[in-house]
């Protein structure tokens, strides 16, 4: 799941880095589940949409997954995947520069 979400999301240039966590919250439900943030600038629907059809895809044995925004101005989550987590995507500053300039495309 993780290698899928990194292929897409490097084709959004405007994605900066993704987080995975494995949440459990009892008031919700009695089995911890994933989370994956994201971190993008401007808007990140198209992103996400197809970032949870890539996760219900390739969740470990079905297993649900929950997405949400990742946002340096935001306590709770945000703040939890930023300073407790290390990312599992994170954008270069080369590929950035090469999509910018035009360089890699077909």
């Amino acid at each position: 799941m993780v290698d899928s979400l990194s292929q897409l999301l490097a084709k959004h240039s405007n994605v900066k880095r993704a987080f995975i966590a494995l949440m459990h919250d009892t008031s919700v439900d009695s089995r911890a589940h994933l989370v994956v943030g994201i971190e993008a600038e401007g808007d990140i629907d198209i992103v996400m949409r197809e970032a949870g059809s890539v996760a219900g895809d390739t969740a470990p044995d079905g297993e649900p997954v929950d997405l949400c925004r990742v946002s340096e101005n935001e306590q709770g989550l945000s703040r939890y995947f930023i300073e407790e987590t290390k990312p599992f995507y994170e954008r270069r500053w080369g590929t950035r520069l090469r999509s910018l300039f035009g360089y890699g495309k077909a």
